[in-house]
């Protein structure tokens, strides 16, 4: 069979860091191609496979240092394409991205859901494209998503179990796996170790956002003694620490979809002390394998009843149910079923004449992203309603790497055409000189800000998430929604884009939020100034009083005085309101 795997480009695949989506993605390529399969996989270009292996990012955004979402796109819209011509499924990990694509390639597609989509905006999302067949990981994920979502198959994850070393004597300490954030529980597994009078290993990274949680719950703990924190492990040295270790808390806070941790402490013969949320109830064998707790006070009895786990079974339960080869053979028949299950959307109602461009909402709605990322992460989005068609590439290798290499060029304002010049001109003032407001750094290149300016001041009121110029392309917003090729004739319009190649970015708006004219004048105004434009906010209140209030978008964190625009509060009240 030829399988086409599309995974993010969070991580490379496998993964250096903390990625279990690159992780399956990398077994599940590797087992494939050992049974003799044909596989392509489309993946940052630092992945190693014996799959054959395409990419259009040279590094992963854990190399770039950073995640550019629009980069994301661009990717998974050139593995459809490339798959689309001679694969006979594709496997989609991309989750969002891939689902509002799949509609337009020919081949059949299976998507994975990995994340637990809790979130509005995602939800919203997933029963978009209800169309599309999925795969989730556990029942009790398949509970918690969407009952529009068409989710065919539930195949839980599995590893190679001769990669994981087993040790039936255990070590006097505990251990705690995973990100230092509150829905992961570290604090709850501090306190759990404490009671039973055992000393806690904590291994993970911490996210920068979350520096109170450290300040507050974690390092006042962490005394090298009862409490000792290792940072983020990989390979055989978190390996080494779960084998040793004499069981892994899992005090999860959040309906995790499946928890590669449990298993891969069980693989090693280690038992795993878990509060029941979301899948745990599925993975672990309570009082078998480990022990299940209602609350987090419930974690000491599991803790004290550890010698009556046998980690011969712990081991054995992963064999039999978690194995790398029981989950190929459950995605070889899904992928053999899939063809008859796909069918096209055909839900999508054509646009008036004329076409509507729709912006979507902060990412954080979408994806979890963290306040301080959401910031910058306002997309140039298509509605369900529309598709948008880009068709770039980078000009070439320097070009590429000042990409990824300089500043990131995060957000710049302009003035409502409404405004006078004095008022104008204070606005561009305030933005040239400042260096940062928060965590969130403003246009690296102050030059072009004049540029600007100079160019067509007014013409609307906020761009988020400028970069360098590369090679300006067309870009045509679909009149309708399409399967298969393109179609010219069915485009409302052509305007210049830039340096990425990309399809149906998401929203969940109203129709009708931003004219089509006013997006033209934007990218007019944009050209002279050399700068990528990649989002764009909501026109002025004043100008256009039928754009819903809730559309008016301003960041939470932000206010007048972040700005040092005070002296506007009176004369563009509208605009720089909190949101909703």
């Amino acid at each position: 069979m030829r399988i086409a795997q599309i995974a993010p480009l969070t991580e490379p695949v496998p993964p250096t860091g903390h990625g279990s989506i690159e992780m399956i993605v990398h077994t599940l390529t590797e087992e494939l191609m050992r049974r003799g399969h044909d596989l392509t996989l489309f993946a940052s270009g630092d992945s190693k496979s014996t799959a054959k292996l395409r990419s259009s990012s040279r590094l992963s955004f854990r190399s770039l240092g950073r995640a550019e979402v629009l980069m994301e796109f661009s990717h998974t819209v050139k593995a459809f394409r490339e798959a689309a011509e001679s694969a006979d499924i594709i496997h989609n990990h991309t989750e969002f991205f891939g689902l509002g694509i799949r509609d337009l390639v020919s081949a059949p597609v299976l998507t994975t859901i990995h994340s637990p989509c809790e979130t509005p905006g995602a939800l919203d999302l997933l029963k978009a494209f209800s169309s599309s067949p999925c795969v989730a990981l556990t029942h009790a994920h398949r509970r918690n998503l969407p009952p529009e979502l068409n989710v065919r198959f539930v195949i839980p994850h599995g590893l190679p179990l001769d990669e994981f070393p087993f040790q039936a004597e255990k070590e006097e300490f505990l251990l705690f796996l995973g990100r230092l954030h509150p829905i992961k529980g570290a604090d709850l597994a501090i306190a759990a170790a404490r009671e039973a009078g055992l000393p806690l290993v904590i291994a993970g990274p911490m996210d920068r956002y979350l520096s109170p949680y450290w300040d507050e719950f974690i390092r006042p703990h962490v005394d090298g003694v009862n409490v000792l924190y290792v940072g983020e492990m990989h390979g055989a040295q978190k390996l080494d620490l779960v084998k040793r270790a004499k069981a892994v808390l899992f005090p999860i806070q959040m309906d995790e979809p499946f928890g590669m941790v449990m298993i891969e402490a069980l693989a090693c013969g280690t038992p795993v002390v878990a509060l029941r949320r979301g899948s745990v109830s599925e993975v672990l064998l309570d009082g078998e394998t480990g022990f299940i707790a209602e609350t987090a006070g419930g974690l000491r009895y599991g803790l004290t009843h550890l010698h009556e786990i046998d980690p011969h079974r712990c081991r054995a339960d992963v064999a039999e149910r978690f194995s790398i080869g029981r989950m190929a053979d459950d995605y070889l028949a899904a992928y053999a079923k899939t063809p008859s299950l796909t069918q096209k959307s055909s839900a999508i109602p054509e646009l008036p004449r004329g076409g509507t461009v729709l912006i979507a909402g902060e990412l954080a709605d979408f994806f979890g992203l963290p306040e301080t990322e959401a910031m910058r992460k306002l997309e140039l989005a298509p509605h369900m309603l529309a598709r948008a068609f880009f068709e770039a590439d980078i000009r070439d290798e320097d070009a590429r790497q000042r990409w990824y290499g300089g500043e990131p060029l995060l957000a710049f304002e302009l003035a409502s055409r409404s405004l006078d010049d004095t008022v104008r001109q204070m606005i561009w003032e305030a933005v040239a000189q400042g260096e940062t407001i928060g965590a969130r750094r403003w246009l690296s290149y102050r030059s072009d800000v004049g540029n600007l300016a100079l160019a067509a001041p007014g013409t609307v009121d906020v761009v988020e998430h400028a970069g360098p110029a590369l090679d300006f392309i067309r870009w045509r917003l679909a009149r309708r929604g399409h399967t298969g090729a393109f179609v010219a004739s069915d485009a409302v319009a052509d305007l210049p884009e830039s340096a990425y190649d990309v399809i149906t970015a998401y929203g969940a708006l109203e129709r009708e939020v931003v004219p089509l004219a006013t997006l033209r004048s934007l990218i007019r105004l944009l050209r002279p100034g050399g700068l990528l434009l990649i989002s764009v906010a909501y026109v002025s209140a004043f100008d256009q009083p039928w754009v819903p209030e809730a559309h008016i978008h301003w960041h939470r964190n932000l206010d007048l005085a972040d700005l040092g625009l005070e002296r506007l509060a009176s004369s563009w009240p509208q605009i720089f309101r909190r949101p909703l």
